[in-house]
């Protein structure tokens, strides 16, 4: 389920129920800077993880140490486009 607050997502793994609470970002960092608590989510998916290991230990993974960080950028590599940020209207 996507929705309009924080998290951003909700996934639930068929085979046990379990739901996983999900961020989406362009880059990591911004889950910072919209003040998200780390202990209130399970993942974040961003286009690019663009933190030092040191912040992501000192500021997300104190307060979750299960969080995931899955960054897009990697999985898509070997496609060749364009990813531009910026806002509908």
């Amino acid at each position: 389920m996507v929705r309009g607050e924080f998290p951003d997502a909700l996934f639930e793994v068929m085979e046990t129920n379990e739901q996983i609470r999900v961020e989406f970002e362009s880059v990591s960092s911004n889950f910072l800077v919209h003040t998200h608590s780390p202990s209130d989510c399970d993942a974040i998916i961003c286009w690019q993880d663009d933190m030092a290991i040191a912040d992501k230990t000192r500021y997300l993974f104190a307060r979750n140490p299960d969080l995931k960080i899955i960054e897009l950028r990697k999985l898509f590599h070997h496609y060749d486009f364009v990813v531009e940020f910026g806002t509908e209207s």
